[in-house]
């Protein structure tokens, strides 16, 4: 219940065209101790783009198991804990409970097929409990783990697609560095707009 007030009040501070936001809502926003536009990821920023350069460098095509593969190799790797119904984990642990709850029967039916499955099925929350499955932060403070895991998700996606068209534009004869720039930047900017 808790976490749905600071989504809600979360909505009511980012979402445009809303004109007031109550002073109850800001009161949720800071007990939960959210920034509504910050954006958070598994480890440092100059370690999160080294692993993304590494994982992006010997792949030309970046298919659903593979970036599901990256998530999970991301929590294994991140210095944060993880908390899963109350009890706290390294990331070691957390994605191996995450790996087997992928291939668990209750996912039969309607298996994990993309990588955003994998994040809103599994990494979401227990089934058992309703809990929401949090990352500890360096400060200390929780904050959901699909969150993070939608930046993970969306920064490979976008660092993928500015991978694969700086290689063709490098490979195309004849270009100025100055098209070239203008090339990649129009492509990125059309890509950032596309729904989610």
């Amino acid at each position: 219940m808790r976490r749905w007030l600071v989504l809600m009040a979360a909505a009511a501070v980012v979402l445009p065209g809303c004109k007031t936001v109550s002073s109850s809502a800001v009161r949720i926003l800071q007990d939960a101790q959210i920034t509504p536009q910050e954006v958070l990821f598994l480890d440092a920023a100059a370690a999160h783009t080294a692993r993304l350069e590494r994982f992006l460098s010997a792949r030309p095509q970046l298919p659903e198991p593979e970036k599901i593969r990256f998530l999970l190799e991301s929590i294994r790797t991140s210095p944060y804990r993880f908390v899963r119904n109350g009890s706290d984990y390294k990331g070691e642990d957390c994605m191996r409970w995450l790996r087997w709850k992928m291939g668990h029967r209750q996912y039969a039916r309607n298996p994990i097929r993309t990588a955003s499955d994998f994040v809103t099925r599994v990494a979401d929350r227990s089934l058992a409990t309703g809990q929401f499955y949090q990352a500890v932060l360096a400060d200390g403070r929780h904050v959901p783990l699909e969150g993070i895991l939608q930046n993970e998700l969306r920064a490979l996606e976008e660092s993928f697609l500015l991978h694969s068209l700086s290689s063709q534009i490098q490979l195309e004869p004849g270009l100025k560095s100055a098209q070239a720039e203008d090339a990649g930047r129009t492509a990125f900017s059309s890509a950032a707009q596309r729904p989610r």
